[in-house]
């Protein structure tokens, strides 16, 4: 009998774990009936300042645009800071043609985010992500993360790491 009240006891210690974060909602976008942050899902608005200090509503500012590519970088991240002159290529390819880039930075002071823009001449628009708020909530886990969003504003790719395809990624939303 004591025997079988330990393993019942060990049973129910070990999956108890694994109950508790099975419960655990995960953050859905209801319309698509996706995660939030992966593609097929609707991007998620949020508002943030720019370097100026002006706020920045995601859906709403680039409303209209063919496509927005969402960049989660950072300043201290060698894969964000290589993939810079790609981005300002694709910008200026692209940027009278409905297509607009967005680096989200999370966690680091003003500062140091317009060091890196004043650095490296980056022309598209540098959000601050202050308390890393946004980034959670689209599940970041590391830099770069890359979102296509596509006219409706629904996330088509999500990529992690440096060397995009950009040309060939917007050749397939449409975009010459």
């Amino acid at each position: 009998m004591f025997n079988k009240k330990v393993a019942l006891f060990l049973l129910v210690l070990t999956l108890l774990p694994v109950l508790v974060f099975a419960a655990e909602p995960v953050a859905t976008n209801t319309a698509a009936s996706v995660p939030v942050g992966t593609p097929g899902s609707k991007a998620v608005d949020f508002n943030l300042k720019d370097l100026a200090g002006r706020n920045v509503d995601l859906l709403k500012d680039y409303a209209g645009k063919k496509a927005v590519i969402v960049v989660f970088g950072t300043t201290w991240c060698h894969y964000c800071l290589a993939e810079i002159p790609n981005l300002k290529a694709v910008y200026e390819k692209y940027k009278d043609k409905g297509v607009a880039i967005v680096q989200v930075d999370p966690q680091e002071p003003k500062e140091r985010v317009q060091g890196m823009v004043n650095k490296y001449k980056i022309p598209y628009t540098v959000l601050l992500d202050e308390d890393g708020a946004i980034a959670r909530q689209y599940r970041i886990m590391g830099v770069p993360t890359i979102l296509f969003l596509d006219h409706n504003q629904v996330i088509k790719w999500r990529s992690s790491g440096g060397e995009q395809d950009y040309n060939g990624r917007l050749m397939e939303l449409g975009i010459k």
